[in-house]
């Protein structure tokens, strides 16, 4: 996997507090980045971090939300520099 990704995740993500979720996976795995929600119902976002923090973050957002449901996550290498650290875009 890159060091970098776009992520889109499909399911029931929005309105049960999805992004905060992302936002904390990512603070505590030290990733550089943003996520948002999209009108179409699903969270967009992208991530940059070693591998090993990439791939434990992917695993926490599709199974851990206690009250969101992940259908799919859509994942792509970017190349691109990302901020310093992760928000929330509106």
């Amino acid at each position: 996997m890159a060091d970098k990704i776009y992520f889109k995740v499909k399911g029931r993500v929005q309105g049960v507090g999805y992004r905060w979720f992302v936002k904390d996976a990512a603070e505590r795995h030290k990733l550089r980045g943003w996520v948002k929600n999209l009108k179409d119902g699903s969270v967009e976002g992208k991530a940059a971090g070693d591998e090993d923090s990439l791939n434990t973050f992917l695993k926490e957002i599709r199974t851990e939300h206690p009250a969101a449901t992940v259908r799919e996550i859509a994942i792509n290498a970017i190349d691109e520099v990302l901020e310093e650290d992760f928000y929330i875009k509106h």
